[in-house]
């Protein structure tokens, strides 16, 4: 290998066949992480620029168990993508894609708000910006096809306003909500096959936010043999549903989200419960 050149290889998509329950799963991607990490301390004891770079969900990273998993976290970078920030994030994400398209010589770098109108709020007094980004899990993915379905929705309206509205994006979110249900689809069905099941559950209930006896009785009717326990946290697991944290002796009550944070685990003593936002509207709930 050149030692004046930088060499990259990297590895994606490596969440296609994961289980918990498959134990050669773990053991192929702790071989991949520890070889990598071999092979790049290797080249660089020889001047060697090779940088092996692998992908991986923090989730599942934090499922694996193996012996050098965390001398490994020391040397890894968690990507966070926030919806605006200093850094990269997807306002950021989302601005370069409009400058790309939109962008001239005179004007190359389009801003979000000279796309989406932020001076007319939605509804809580949301900006546009946070509506968004509240129905997504915060991936690159689920940002870029929601914009897409806004933009759809704002073509098919008056063209006397040029930028974005409340109604486009309310009007969106029907196309876009069961696209994000189908994406769960591959993440959930494998490892929690009577899933839609117990999604007909919250379907039933009505209601964005529930409470556990609510979903109880619902799933009793539904799937009398299964734990109402066991169910709510495979639902957490994979962020169809987040938890009211009460508040301590400081007050103010969280919602907790295990797509906000991959270490989370469900209360067992949690009562009152949310469906994620961006489901919303393909299960036919109500605020």
């Amino acid at each position: 290998m050149d030692p004046r050149a930088e060499y990259f290889v990297c590895f994606d998509q490596l969440d296609h066949g994961f289980s918990t329950a498959d134990p050669s799963y773990n053991d192929r991607i702790a071989g991949l992480l520890i070889a990598s990490r071999g092979l790049f301390r290797n080249a660089k004891d020889r001047g060697i620029q090779f940088n092996p770079v692998v992908f991986l969900r923090d989730d599942i990273f934090e499922s694996l168990s193996f012996e050098d998993r965390n001398r490994i976290r020391a040397d890894s970078y968690l990507l966070e993508w926030l919806p605006e920030s200093n850094g990269v994030s997807l306002k950021t994400l989302m601005e370069s894609r409009f400058s790309e398209v939109l962008g001239t010589d005179q004007r190359p770098n389009v801003k979000w708000e000279e796309v989406f109108d932020e001076q007319e709020r939605m509804t809580g007094n949301q900006t546009k910006l946070a509506h968004i980004a509240d129905r997504t899990y915060l991936r690159p993915r689920d940002m870029i096809e929601f914009c897409n379905q806004i933009l759809v929705s704002h073509k098919s309206h008056s063209q006397d306003q040029n930028l974005i509205t409340n109604a486009d994006i309310t009007d969106a979110r029907v196309s876009y909500s069961p696209y994000l249900l189908d994406e769960m689809d591959d993440e959930i069905s494998k490892h929690v096959p009577a899933y839609k099941q117990h999604l007909n559950v919250i379907e039933s209930i009505g209601s964005e936010t529930f409470t556990y006896e609510e979903f109880a009785k619902g799933l009793r009717m539904r799937r009398p043999g299964d734990t109402v326990s066991e169910v709510l946290a495979a639902l957490f697991q994979f962020s169809v549903i987040g938890f009211l944290r009460p508040g301590g002796a400081g007050g103010g009550s969280s919602w907790v989200w295990r797509y906000k944070d991959s270490r989370a685990t469900l209360d067992p003593h949690a009562v009152t419960f949310r469906t994620h936002r961006g489901l919303k509207e393909t299960l036919g709930l109500r605020r």
